[in-house]
């Protein structure tokens, strides 16, 4: 009864989330890219090409776009996956890092990848997989990029997702899609994961010794777990 009650639970804060995402979270960053100065690429010498298809389909989760200064020089690449405990949030959302990757001098792909808990584990990391792929064999080239120089980077299940591919790039695995990914041996040369979500397994050890941790910072924790692999975890 327990464990059903905190399915439930989740499954109505996730879905607030979501509400979230599409009601603030979208139209907040789009006003701001539009209204503020800092949101406008072409004054801070960069240019973009948006919704990218990588696995060739027309589901908008599995597009990325390129942010790259607007020169003819060929850019170290960054290849960004973002963050939003793997059930919100999307490359229009984290826009500004990729405009900050680029102003350093990089060529930027960052990257949508299906959301759960619709879509859960592999899913989120076999998009990411594919969307690296398609950068390593036709996006550093068509735009801009040195495929032998390329940095990963992320941000919480970002982070995750970014960090699982420099693994599966460097261990041989089971999963066909990992497995290809190590046997073609990419030449990541940095992997950037910023406060990533990493055990999936036993995260409430995380505020065991922490009482006062706030409700909504565990909930979106127990949130993120049953997006990417489902509640309760061992299962």
């Amino acid at each position: 009864m327990i464990g059903l009650r905190m399915s439930l639970s989740l499954r109505l804060w996730l879905e607030m989330t979501r509400v979230l995402d599409r009601a603030v979270f979208h139209p907040v960053s789009a006003a701001g890219y539009s209204l503020l100065p800092r949101g406008d690429p072409a004054r801070h010498g960069l240019e973009v090409v948006s919704d990218i298809p990588y696995r060739g389909t027309r589901d908008p989760e599995q597009r990325l776009d390129v942010v790259r200064p607007a020169d003819s020089v060929r850019r170290p690449v960054v290849f960004y996956v973002h963050g939003g405990a793997f059930s919100v949030l999307s490359k229009d959302t984290h826009r500004l890092l990729a405009y900050a990757y680029a102003e350093l001098g990089y060529a930027v792909f960052i990257t949508n990848y299906r959301l759960g808990p619709r879509h859960r584990y592999p899913s989120q990391l076999e998009d990411a997989t594919a969307a690296f792929e398609w950068v390593l064999d036709r996006g550093a080239a068509l735009h801009g990029g040195d495929p032998s120089r390329i940095v990963l980077a992320g941000e919480s299940a970002g982070a995750n997702l970014v960090t699982t591919l420099a693994y599966a790039a460097n261990n041989p695995r089971r999963e066909p899609f990992a497995r290809a990914l190590y046997d073609r041996a990419p030449p990541i040369k940095a992997v950037v994961a910023a406060y990533g979500l990493f055990d999936m397994h036993d995260v409430e050890r995380l505020w065991c010794n922490k009482p006062h941790m706030p409700f909504w910072i565990r909930q979106e924790l127990r949130a993120s777990v049953d997006a990417y692999v489902g509640w309760p975890p061992e299962e």
